[in-house]
C-alpha cells in the first residue's frame, strides 16, 4: 500500500509565491494610482474652496461699499489691467466692517510669481496712518476679473472720483486651472451702502 505524503512540492510552492507576488504588486499599485488620486482631488478641492470663499468676502464688501463725494478717505476705483494676455484686475473701495470692524480701504489686485498668479488683499484704515496688511488669498489662479455695470453695459473701470458715485453692479470672475481645465467662478454684488 502507498501512502502519499502531506504537503506541496517545491514546484508547486514557488508558483504559488509568484501568483501570490503578481496579485499583491496589482494591489499595490492600485492602492497608491487611487491615494494620489484621491491627494489631488484634495488639492483642487481646497484651490476651489480658497476661490469661493474669496469671492464670497468680496461680495460683501462690494454689498457694504461706501463712498461719500465730502469724504476724501472713500473710494471705488476699478482698473482694467491684463498680464499676458489674461485679465488682472485691481480694485479699490473702501467698506464697512464685514471681516473686521469699523471702517477701512481694500484692494484686490494680482502679482505674477514665475508662471503663476497670486491674487492679494490688501487692508488698511486710511485715518490711522497704520501700514496695510498684505493677505495672499488665492494662489496659482489664470485670471481675475472684476466688471462694473454703468446703464445697461458692463465695463472693467470705475472711478468715483469721475462718476460720483457707486456701480449698480459688479460682477467678479476668478478662473483657475486644475487639471489642464479652465474652471471659471463667477458672483454678482450690488453695492447696497448709498450716500
Amino acid at each position: 500500500m502507498k501512502t502519499k505524503d502531506a504537503g506541496f512540492t517545491l514546484v508547486e510552492v514557488l508558483i504559488a509565491a509568484a501568483i501570490l507576488t503578481i496579485v499583491l504588486a496589482a494591489v499595490y499599485s492600485t492602492f497608491f494610482l487611487a491615494e494620489r488620486s484621491v491627494s489631488g482631488l484634495e488639492g483642487y478641492g481646497l484651490r476651489l474652496e480658497e476661490s469661493r470663499r474669496a469671492m464670497d468676502i468680496l461680495s460683501r464688501e462690494i454689498r457694504a461699499a461706501l463712498y461719500s463725494s465730502s469724504d476724501s478717505g472713500s473710494l471705488f476705483v476699478l482698473k482694467d489691467r491684463e498680464n499676458r494676455g489674461r485679465p488682472a484686475s485691481e480694485l479699490a473701495l473702501t467698506t464697512l466692517g464685514t471681516v473686521r470692524e469699523g471702517f477701512y480701504r481694500v484692494s484686490y489686485y494680482t502679482r505674477q510669481e514665475g508662471e503663476r498668479f497670486t491674487l492679494y488683499k490688501s487692508m488698511d484704515n486710511p485715518y490711522d496712518g497704520l501700514e496695510p496688511v498684505v493677505t495672499e488669498v488665492v494662489e496659482d489662479l489664470d485670471s481675475f476679473s472684476i466688471k462694473v455695470k454703468e446703464g445697461e453695459r458692463w465695463t472693467g473701470t470705475w472711478d468715483t472720483d469721475l462718476t460720483g458715485r457707486l456701480p449698480e453692479e459688479v460682477k467678479m470672475t476668478i478662473t483657475l486651472r486644475l487639471k489642464e481645465k479652465k474652471v471659471e467662478l463667477s458672483q454678482s454684488a450690488r453695492p447696497r451702502m448709498r450716500r
